[in-house]
């Protein structure tokens, strides 16, 4: 019994003794130094998110990770442009060399489609960008709505573009248009030898001093349309402005234009017989409304030397204009 005692009490203080010798070995080492994250100056990002990464050894580790703030396209924070789909206009833009669809969405640097003009003659027949050339002389009576040339008679290089020219002609003759006279007589209509009128070539005289006497033009037109406005009418011995001798009303408005009518040619008019020299005078663009039009050609002097004998009025409108009316066929003398 007692051997058994001292035994344990051996073996019990051997173990005491190495757990000694293990304590004091691990109280003689330091303790591991803590460890502190380094990150980046700049911004990482993705679609959702920006974050700092990290610049030690912990690859996984972030800082201040956050969702974008969108500005617009870009991220008020980190500056990462979401990816955007452009918008564009329908209509071209150009410059004198090429045409394009502009940027709708603010991107203004951006084009669409910009490729070189395609001309024919001198407009582009895809964008109608038309480019300037110079003339050698310029036309003297310019149409205020077109821009064009207004004069018929002007040969200049400028004026090769006539207002309402290629237009589509309709023709509505003198002798068959309303008539008023004061007086209450009827139209004097006549040929152009003088006589009673008996075929086409006819007229209306009598407007030259023919005061507060109107002709009455009541034209249909199927659309609202921009349409050129020719007068043929007699001469004078001198160079006239047509509205300085006639007033001439479209629709209630009065219509002032700086067209002239010319002198008659005495080498193909005999004398005394200017008031039978017919010429065409281009009076501009007139606006018609869709339905009735009304043109009141007024002469308002009594002054035998203001005013003209009246053939007829050509409007020269677009292609596919329908524009009719009603004539007053009266009995011939």
């Amino acid at each position: 019994m007692k051997k058994t005692f001292k035994l344990c009490s051996l073996i019990l203080s051997v173990c005491l003794a190495f757990g000694c010798i293990f304590s004091f070995a691990a109280c003689g080492e330091p303790a591991p130094a803590e460890h502190t994250h380094t990150f980046a100056a700049t911004w990482e990002s993705n679609a959702d998110y920006h974050w700092h990464k990290a610049t030690c050894e912990h690859t996984t580790e972030v800082s201040a990770k956050a969702k974008h703030t969108f500005v617009g396209d870009k991220c008020s924070t980190c500056n990462y442009e979401r990816p955007h789909t452009h918008t564009f206009a329908t209509t071209w833009s150009y410059d004198e060399h090429t045409h394009w669809y502009a940027a709708t969405c603010g991107h203004n640097t951006e084009k669409k489609d910009e490729t070189a003009h395609t001309f024919v003659g001198n407009k582009c027949s895809v964008c109608d960008y038309e480019k300037q050339v110079e003339k050698t002389a310029k036309c003297d009576i310019y149409c205020p709505v077109c821009g064009k040339c207004m004069d018929v008679r002007c040969t200049q290089d400028a004026a090769d573009d006539k207002c309402g020219a290629g237009n589509k002609s309709f023709v509505f003759e003198a002798e068959y248009c309303e008539w008023y006279d004061p007086a209450g007589g009827e139209p004097d209509v006549i040929d152009r030898t003088g006589q009673p009128a008996k075929g086409d070539c006819v007229f209306v005289q009598s407007l030259q001093g023919g005061n507060g006497k109107i002709l009455t033009f009541t034209i249909t037109a199927d659309a609202d349309m921009t349409v050129s406005l020719l007068i043929t009418a007699s001469t004078h011995s001198r160079v006239t402005v047509f509205t300085d001798q006639m007033t001439v009303v479209v629709n209630g408005d009065v219509l002032t234009r700086s067209s002239t009518v010319p002198a008659y040619d005495p080498n193909t008019c005999p004398a005394n017989e200017d008031k039978r020299d017919f010429h065409a005078t281009n009076l501009g663009c007139i606006q018609l409304t869709a339905g009735e039009n009304v043109i009141d050609i007024i002469a308002f002097s009594p002054d035998a030397s203001v005013g003209y004998n009246m053939d007829k009025i050509e409007l020269l409108a677009p292609s596919t204009a329908s524009l009719t009316w009603e004539p007053i066929i009266r009995q011939e003398s």
